[in-house]
């Protein structure tokens, strides 16, 4: 295969990938993404080895501008899910102290004998 061609076929590829993280990160398939990730990774490890004087092309530097676009896109999106996520997690935790919190106070109190409540002092 010419260089040329690769270059290409790897380009193609890499865009390939991005719009499978894109459509990864819509349905939350987090599998899917870092399979997509993990390849294109490569690949583009390969596309920029192979870039040359292909890069010179208008139509090249176009597609490597878009494909790097989306990409800053899906980090972006990313970040944001991250964040609500960890969000989400935080009031799961202070929902699960409360909770903890009510046993123990429901405990104390189940284990008491009725009498407990009719002292009088």
């Amino acid at each position: 295969m010419r260089m040329k061609d690769r270059f290409w076929r790897l380009l193609a590829a890499c865009e390939l990938l991005a719009r499978e993280e894109t459509a990864a990160l819509a349905g939350r398939n987090f599998a899917a993404l870092v399979r997509a990730q993990r390849v294109k990774s490569a690949l583009l490890a390969d596309l920029a080895a192979e870039a040359g004087p292909d890069c010179r092309d208008l139509n090249a530097r176009a597609r490597l501008q878009q494909l790097l676009a989306t990409s800053r896109e899906n980090a972006s999106l990313l970040s944001g899910m991250k964040t609500v996520t960890g969000e989400r997690l935080r009031k799961v935790r202070a929902a699960g102290n409360q909770l903890h919190t009510l046993r123990n106070v429901y405990t104390r109190v189940s284990t008491q004998s009725p009498q407990a409540f009719c002292r009088h002092g």
